[in-house]
């Protein structure tokens, strides 16, 4: 299931490995890079950047169907995983891996 729209925001929620009953998801026990896949990076003065993420479970095709890019990011109680506006997002078929 590939998740369209025009509006970031129709990627719907993270994927997280160990699902936060509580959505949106603030607790640091979910949402940090460990239980989502998070690509963390900075451009240079050119706009390029680059970014890889590993993780040891695998992106189901039923949740996951895009990559959203975030600014920014929090990892503290409370704020945990809450990035900042969603810039992009980028429809993606986990199934082919």
């Amino acid at each position: 299931m590939l998740r369209r729209g025009e509006d970031p925001a129709d990627a719907g929620p993270h994927v997280q490995w160990r699902e936060d009953p509580v959505q949106p998801s603030t607790d640091p026990r979910f949402a940090n890079p460990r239980n989502e896949i998070w690509l963390d990076f900075t451009t240079d003065r050119n706009g390029v950047g680059v970014a890889a993420s590993v993780v040891r479970w695998p992106v189901c095709q039923k949740t996951a169907g895009s990559v959203v890019l975030h600014v920014h990011t929090s990892t503290e109680p409370g704020q945990a995983g809450m990035a900042g506006a969603r810039l992009a997002c980028v429809n993606v078929d986990f199934s082919a891996g």
